[in-house]
């Protein structure tokens, strides 16, 4: 699959290890096109089954992290055409089992090599979208502080008592 690159706002968060300079990373953020929010609303009528579940419930997910494109609808049908072909030989394989006999030799049942691909189809999409504990962990950004979120609530803290110091020591 190959190495995937570090997004610019993860470059910026972490800081120019590359010394481009954050203004440089910023104006090619800000280059960037922006896609339009918002997935289509009724699932692609040839979803059936598992795959059409899995649109319901990636959607939702999608919607909720703020990772809903417009654009991005085909891959999520292609993700949800994985998830749909992966249960689907699961199913086959629990029912026929995971070897079949071929001229009185047992070979390795087709269905698979079916489950396989398509789970790997679907953990490349999973990767891609931040549906997987370290897609998340790569998308995580720190948001820098805000200076005066900060300082009104250093100010709107109770003061400690200070103690005088005694006169009477020397």
């Amino acid at each position: 699959m190959g190495v995937i690159k570090k997004s610019l706002r993860l470059k910026i968060a972490q800081g120019d290890t590359r010394k481009v300079g954050k203004r440089k990373l910023e104006e090619q953020l800000d280059a960037v096109p922006k896609a339009p929010r918002g997935l289509p609303a009724d699932c692609p009528r040839h979803l059936n089954g598992h795959a059409r579940r899995a649109w319901a419930f990636l959607k939702g997910e999608l919607e909720a992290m703020h990772l809903d494109h417009r654009p991005d609808a085909l891959a999520l049908e292609a993700g949800c055409l994985a998830y749909g072909a992966a249960i689907d030989a699961e199913e086959v394989l629990a029912r026929e089992g995971a070897t079949v006999l071929i001229a009185g030799d047992p070979k390795k049942h087709p269905a698979t090599s079916v489950r396989n691909a398509a789970w790997s189809r679907f953990t490349q999409f999973c990767d891609r979208f931040g549906l997987s504990p370290r897609a998340r962990e790569s998308l995580s950004i720190e948001t820098p502080a805000d200076a005066h979120a900060e300082l009104m609530e250093i100010l709107s803290r109770p003061r400690t008592p200070r103690i005088a110091p005694r006169k009477d020591i020397q």
